[in-house]
């Protein structure tokens, strides 16, 4: 690496370290991890630490991720539950996350220290979400590094860093990161602007964070929503070159999707997010297999293709709908302009019903997003929506109104939009109380049940890519 890290922790070796990798504790044994190295290649050795724990994909998790800057800032997680998982089923370019799991955090040791307005962050991740408000860094307690709403007033469609120290001051850049590949991103805080990495694009944002000392902080992973394969911490702002060449350094750990002409989004709510499928394992899917992960291999993972998933927990159709929700979109198809093609898929509408709001209301902001979208040239494909348990939070009025808005969908959809997937029409899909195909709390849904609506979704969107 061109520039010497104050910390760097990774699965994947750092050029010059002659350490170990990391600390492994069994399930049974959580208090008693053994250290293990790298393999050949330099990652960590998986054969290995699958020998101990007893197989391939056994719960095992990661105690200490050893800082290989020769710095000791090791980050150490004491409690178990908290730990990243060691999951071959993860593994991205041979990379493995080292924050793999649901809610995992590492501590960044209290010693380390830098200033609010002169240093550097860069991440090596798989992040599930493109947006949503969920972090990946935070330095003290106050700076915090990841993703943003959708619908947020401040301008920026991409990742955020949060000054809450300073009057929640937002630094946005425009471009999101893909969600259908590893993505590297970064910033350096500098003493007039804020410069953000993302897979070799560097953007920069007018105006300096305040100075002031952050020490410590925490490693995330976005409510389950990213995994990290690496993080390095830098003592100090980099130049524009300086970020070029660490981000290119960084592509050795995993590649990356660049370049790519034709770009699927995915908007709607937590079921577009994966909610129900976040942090679960499940055999032969991996763990965190959301719809727009699985669409990706449902496509034939296409080179030329990109997918971002911009679901958004908890929002409702009608804030999609709004002014923050159109600007936001908007900035954030603008960012990729060598994506020529544009594919949307809507899928949104129940937190609406579950707030009372009537048949008419929601299927007029369906159709009206709808609409907007294709007028700025974008296709679209707009879906029917799935049902839940009826409830105190749903109630037979809700549901009532749902079937009235699918059945409005199915039969203007050609208004409005390019083609129409019927998720409420997969059988099933049809009853909440399944738990091969619902989660819990009989909304949301798991990894197979997602199988299934990318599965039809897939050739919907070949067709319009074409």
């Amino acid at each position: 690496m061109s520039v010497a890290p104050l910390l760097f922790a990774s699965t994947a070796r750092l050029a010059g370290w002659a350490g170990s990798a990391a600390k492994v504790a069994r399930s049974a044994n959580p208090t008693t991890p053994q250290t293990f190295g790298f393999d050949a290649n330099g990652r960590l050795d998986l054969t290995a630490i699958e020998t101990y724990v007893g197989g391939v994909n056994v719960a095992a998790r990661v105690d200490t991720l050893l800082d290989q800057s020769g710095n000791g800032f090791d980050l150490v997680q004491t409690t178990q539950g908290a730990r990243a998982y060691v999951q071959r089923s993860q593994l991205a370019g041979s990379a493995l996350p080292i924050t793999c799991g649901p809610n995992i955090q590492y501590p960044i040791p209290s010693g380390l220290s830098v200033d609010r307005a002169n240093h550097s962050v860069f991440l090596v991740l798989r992040p599930h979400l493109a947006r949503a408000s969920y972090a990946w860094i935070k330095l003290g307690t106050t700076l915090t590094y990841g993703t943003t709403t959708p619908d947020t007033a401040t301008a920026g469609g991409g990742a955020r860093i949060l000054d809450a120290a300073n009057g929640n001051v937002s630094k946005v850049q425009s471009r999101a990161p893909k969600t259908s590949g590893v993505a590297i991103m970064g910033y350096s805080s500098g003493a007039s602007d804020v410069k953000f990495y993302n897979n070799r694009v560097i953007e920069t944002v007018a105006g300096a964070l305040t100075a002031g000392t952050l020490t410590g902080g925490t490693i995330e992973n976005g409510n389950g929503y990213s995994e990290i394969m690496a993080v390095a911490i830098f003592p100090r702002a980099l130049t524009a070159s300086e970020m070029a060449s660490v981000g290119r350094s960084l592509e050795a750990v995993a590649p990356i999707q660049i370049g790519q002409t034709k770009l699927v989004i995915g908007i709607g709510d937590s079921l577009t997010a994966g909610q129900g499928s976040v942090a679960i394992y499940v055999p032969t899917l991996g763990m965190t297999a959301t719809e727009l992960d699985q669409l990706y291999t449902a496509l034939g993972g296409p080179p030329d293709v990109s997918i971002l998933n911009c679901g958004q927990p908890s929002i409702p159709m009608t804030a999609i709908n709004g002014t923050n929700g159109r600007n936001r979109i908007k900035e954030l198809m603008d960012a990729y302009p060598e994506a020529t093609r544009k594919v949307v898929r809507l899928h949104a509408g129940i937190n609406d019903l579950r707030a009372g709001s009537s048949d008419t209301t929601i299927y007029n902001a369906i159709v009206a997003y709808c609409t907007w979208l294709r007028g700025l040239g974008v296709k679209v494909i707009v879906s029917t929506i799935n049902t839940q348990v009826v409830d105190a939070t749903y109630t037979a009025q809700a549901e009532t109104y749902r079937l009235s808005i699918n059945s409005q969908i199915r039969a203007n959809w050609a208004t409005f939009a390019d083609d129409m997937v019927d998720y409420a029409n997969i059988p099933e899909l049809a009853d909440p109380n399944n738990t091969t195909y619902f989660a819990s709390d009989k909304l949301h849904q798991t990894a197979n049940a997602y199988q299934l609506k990318s599965a039809i979704l897939a050739p919907k969107i070949a067709a319009l890519l074409t």
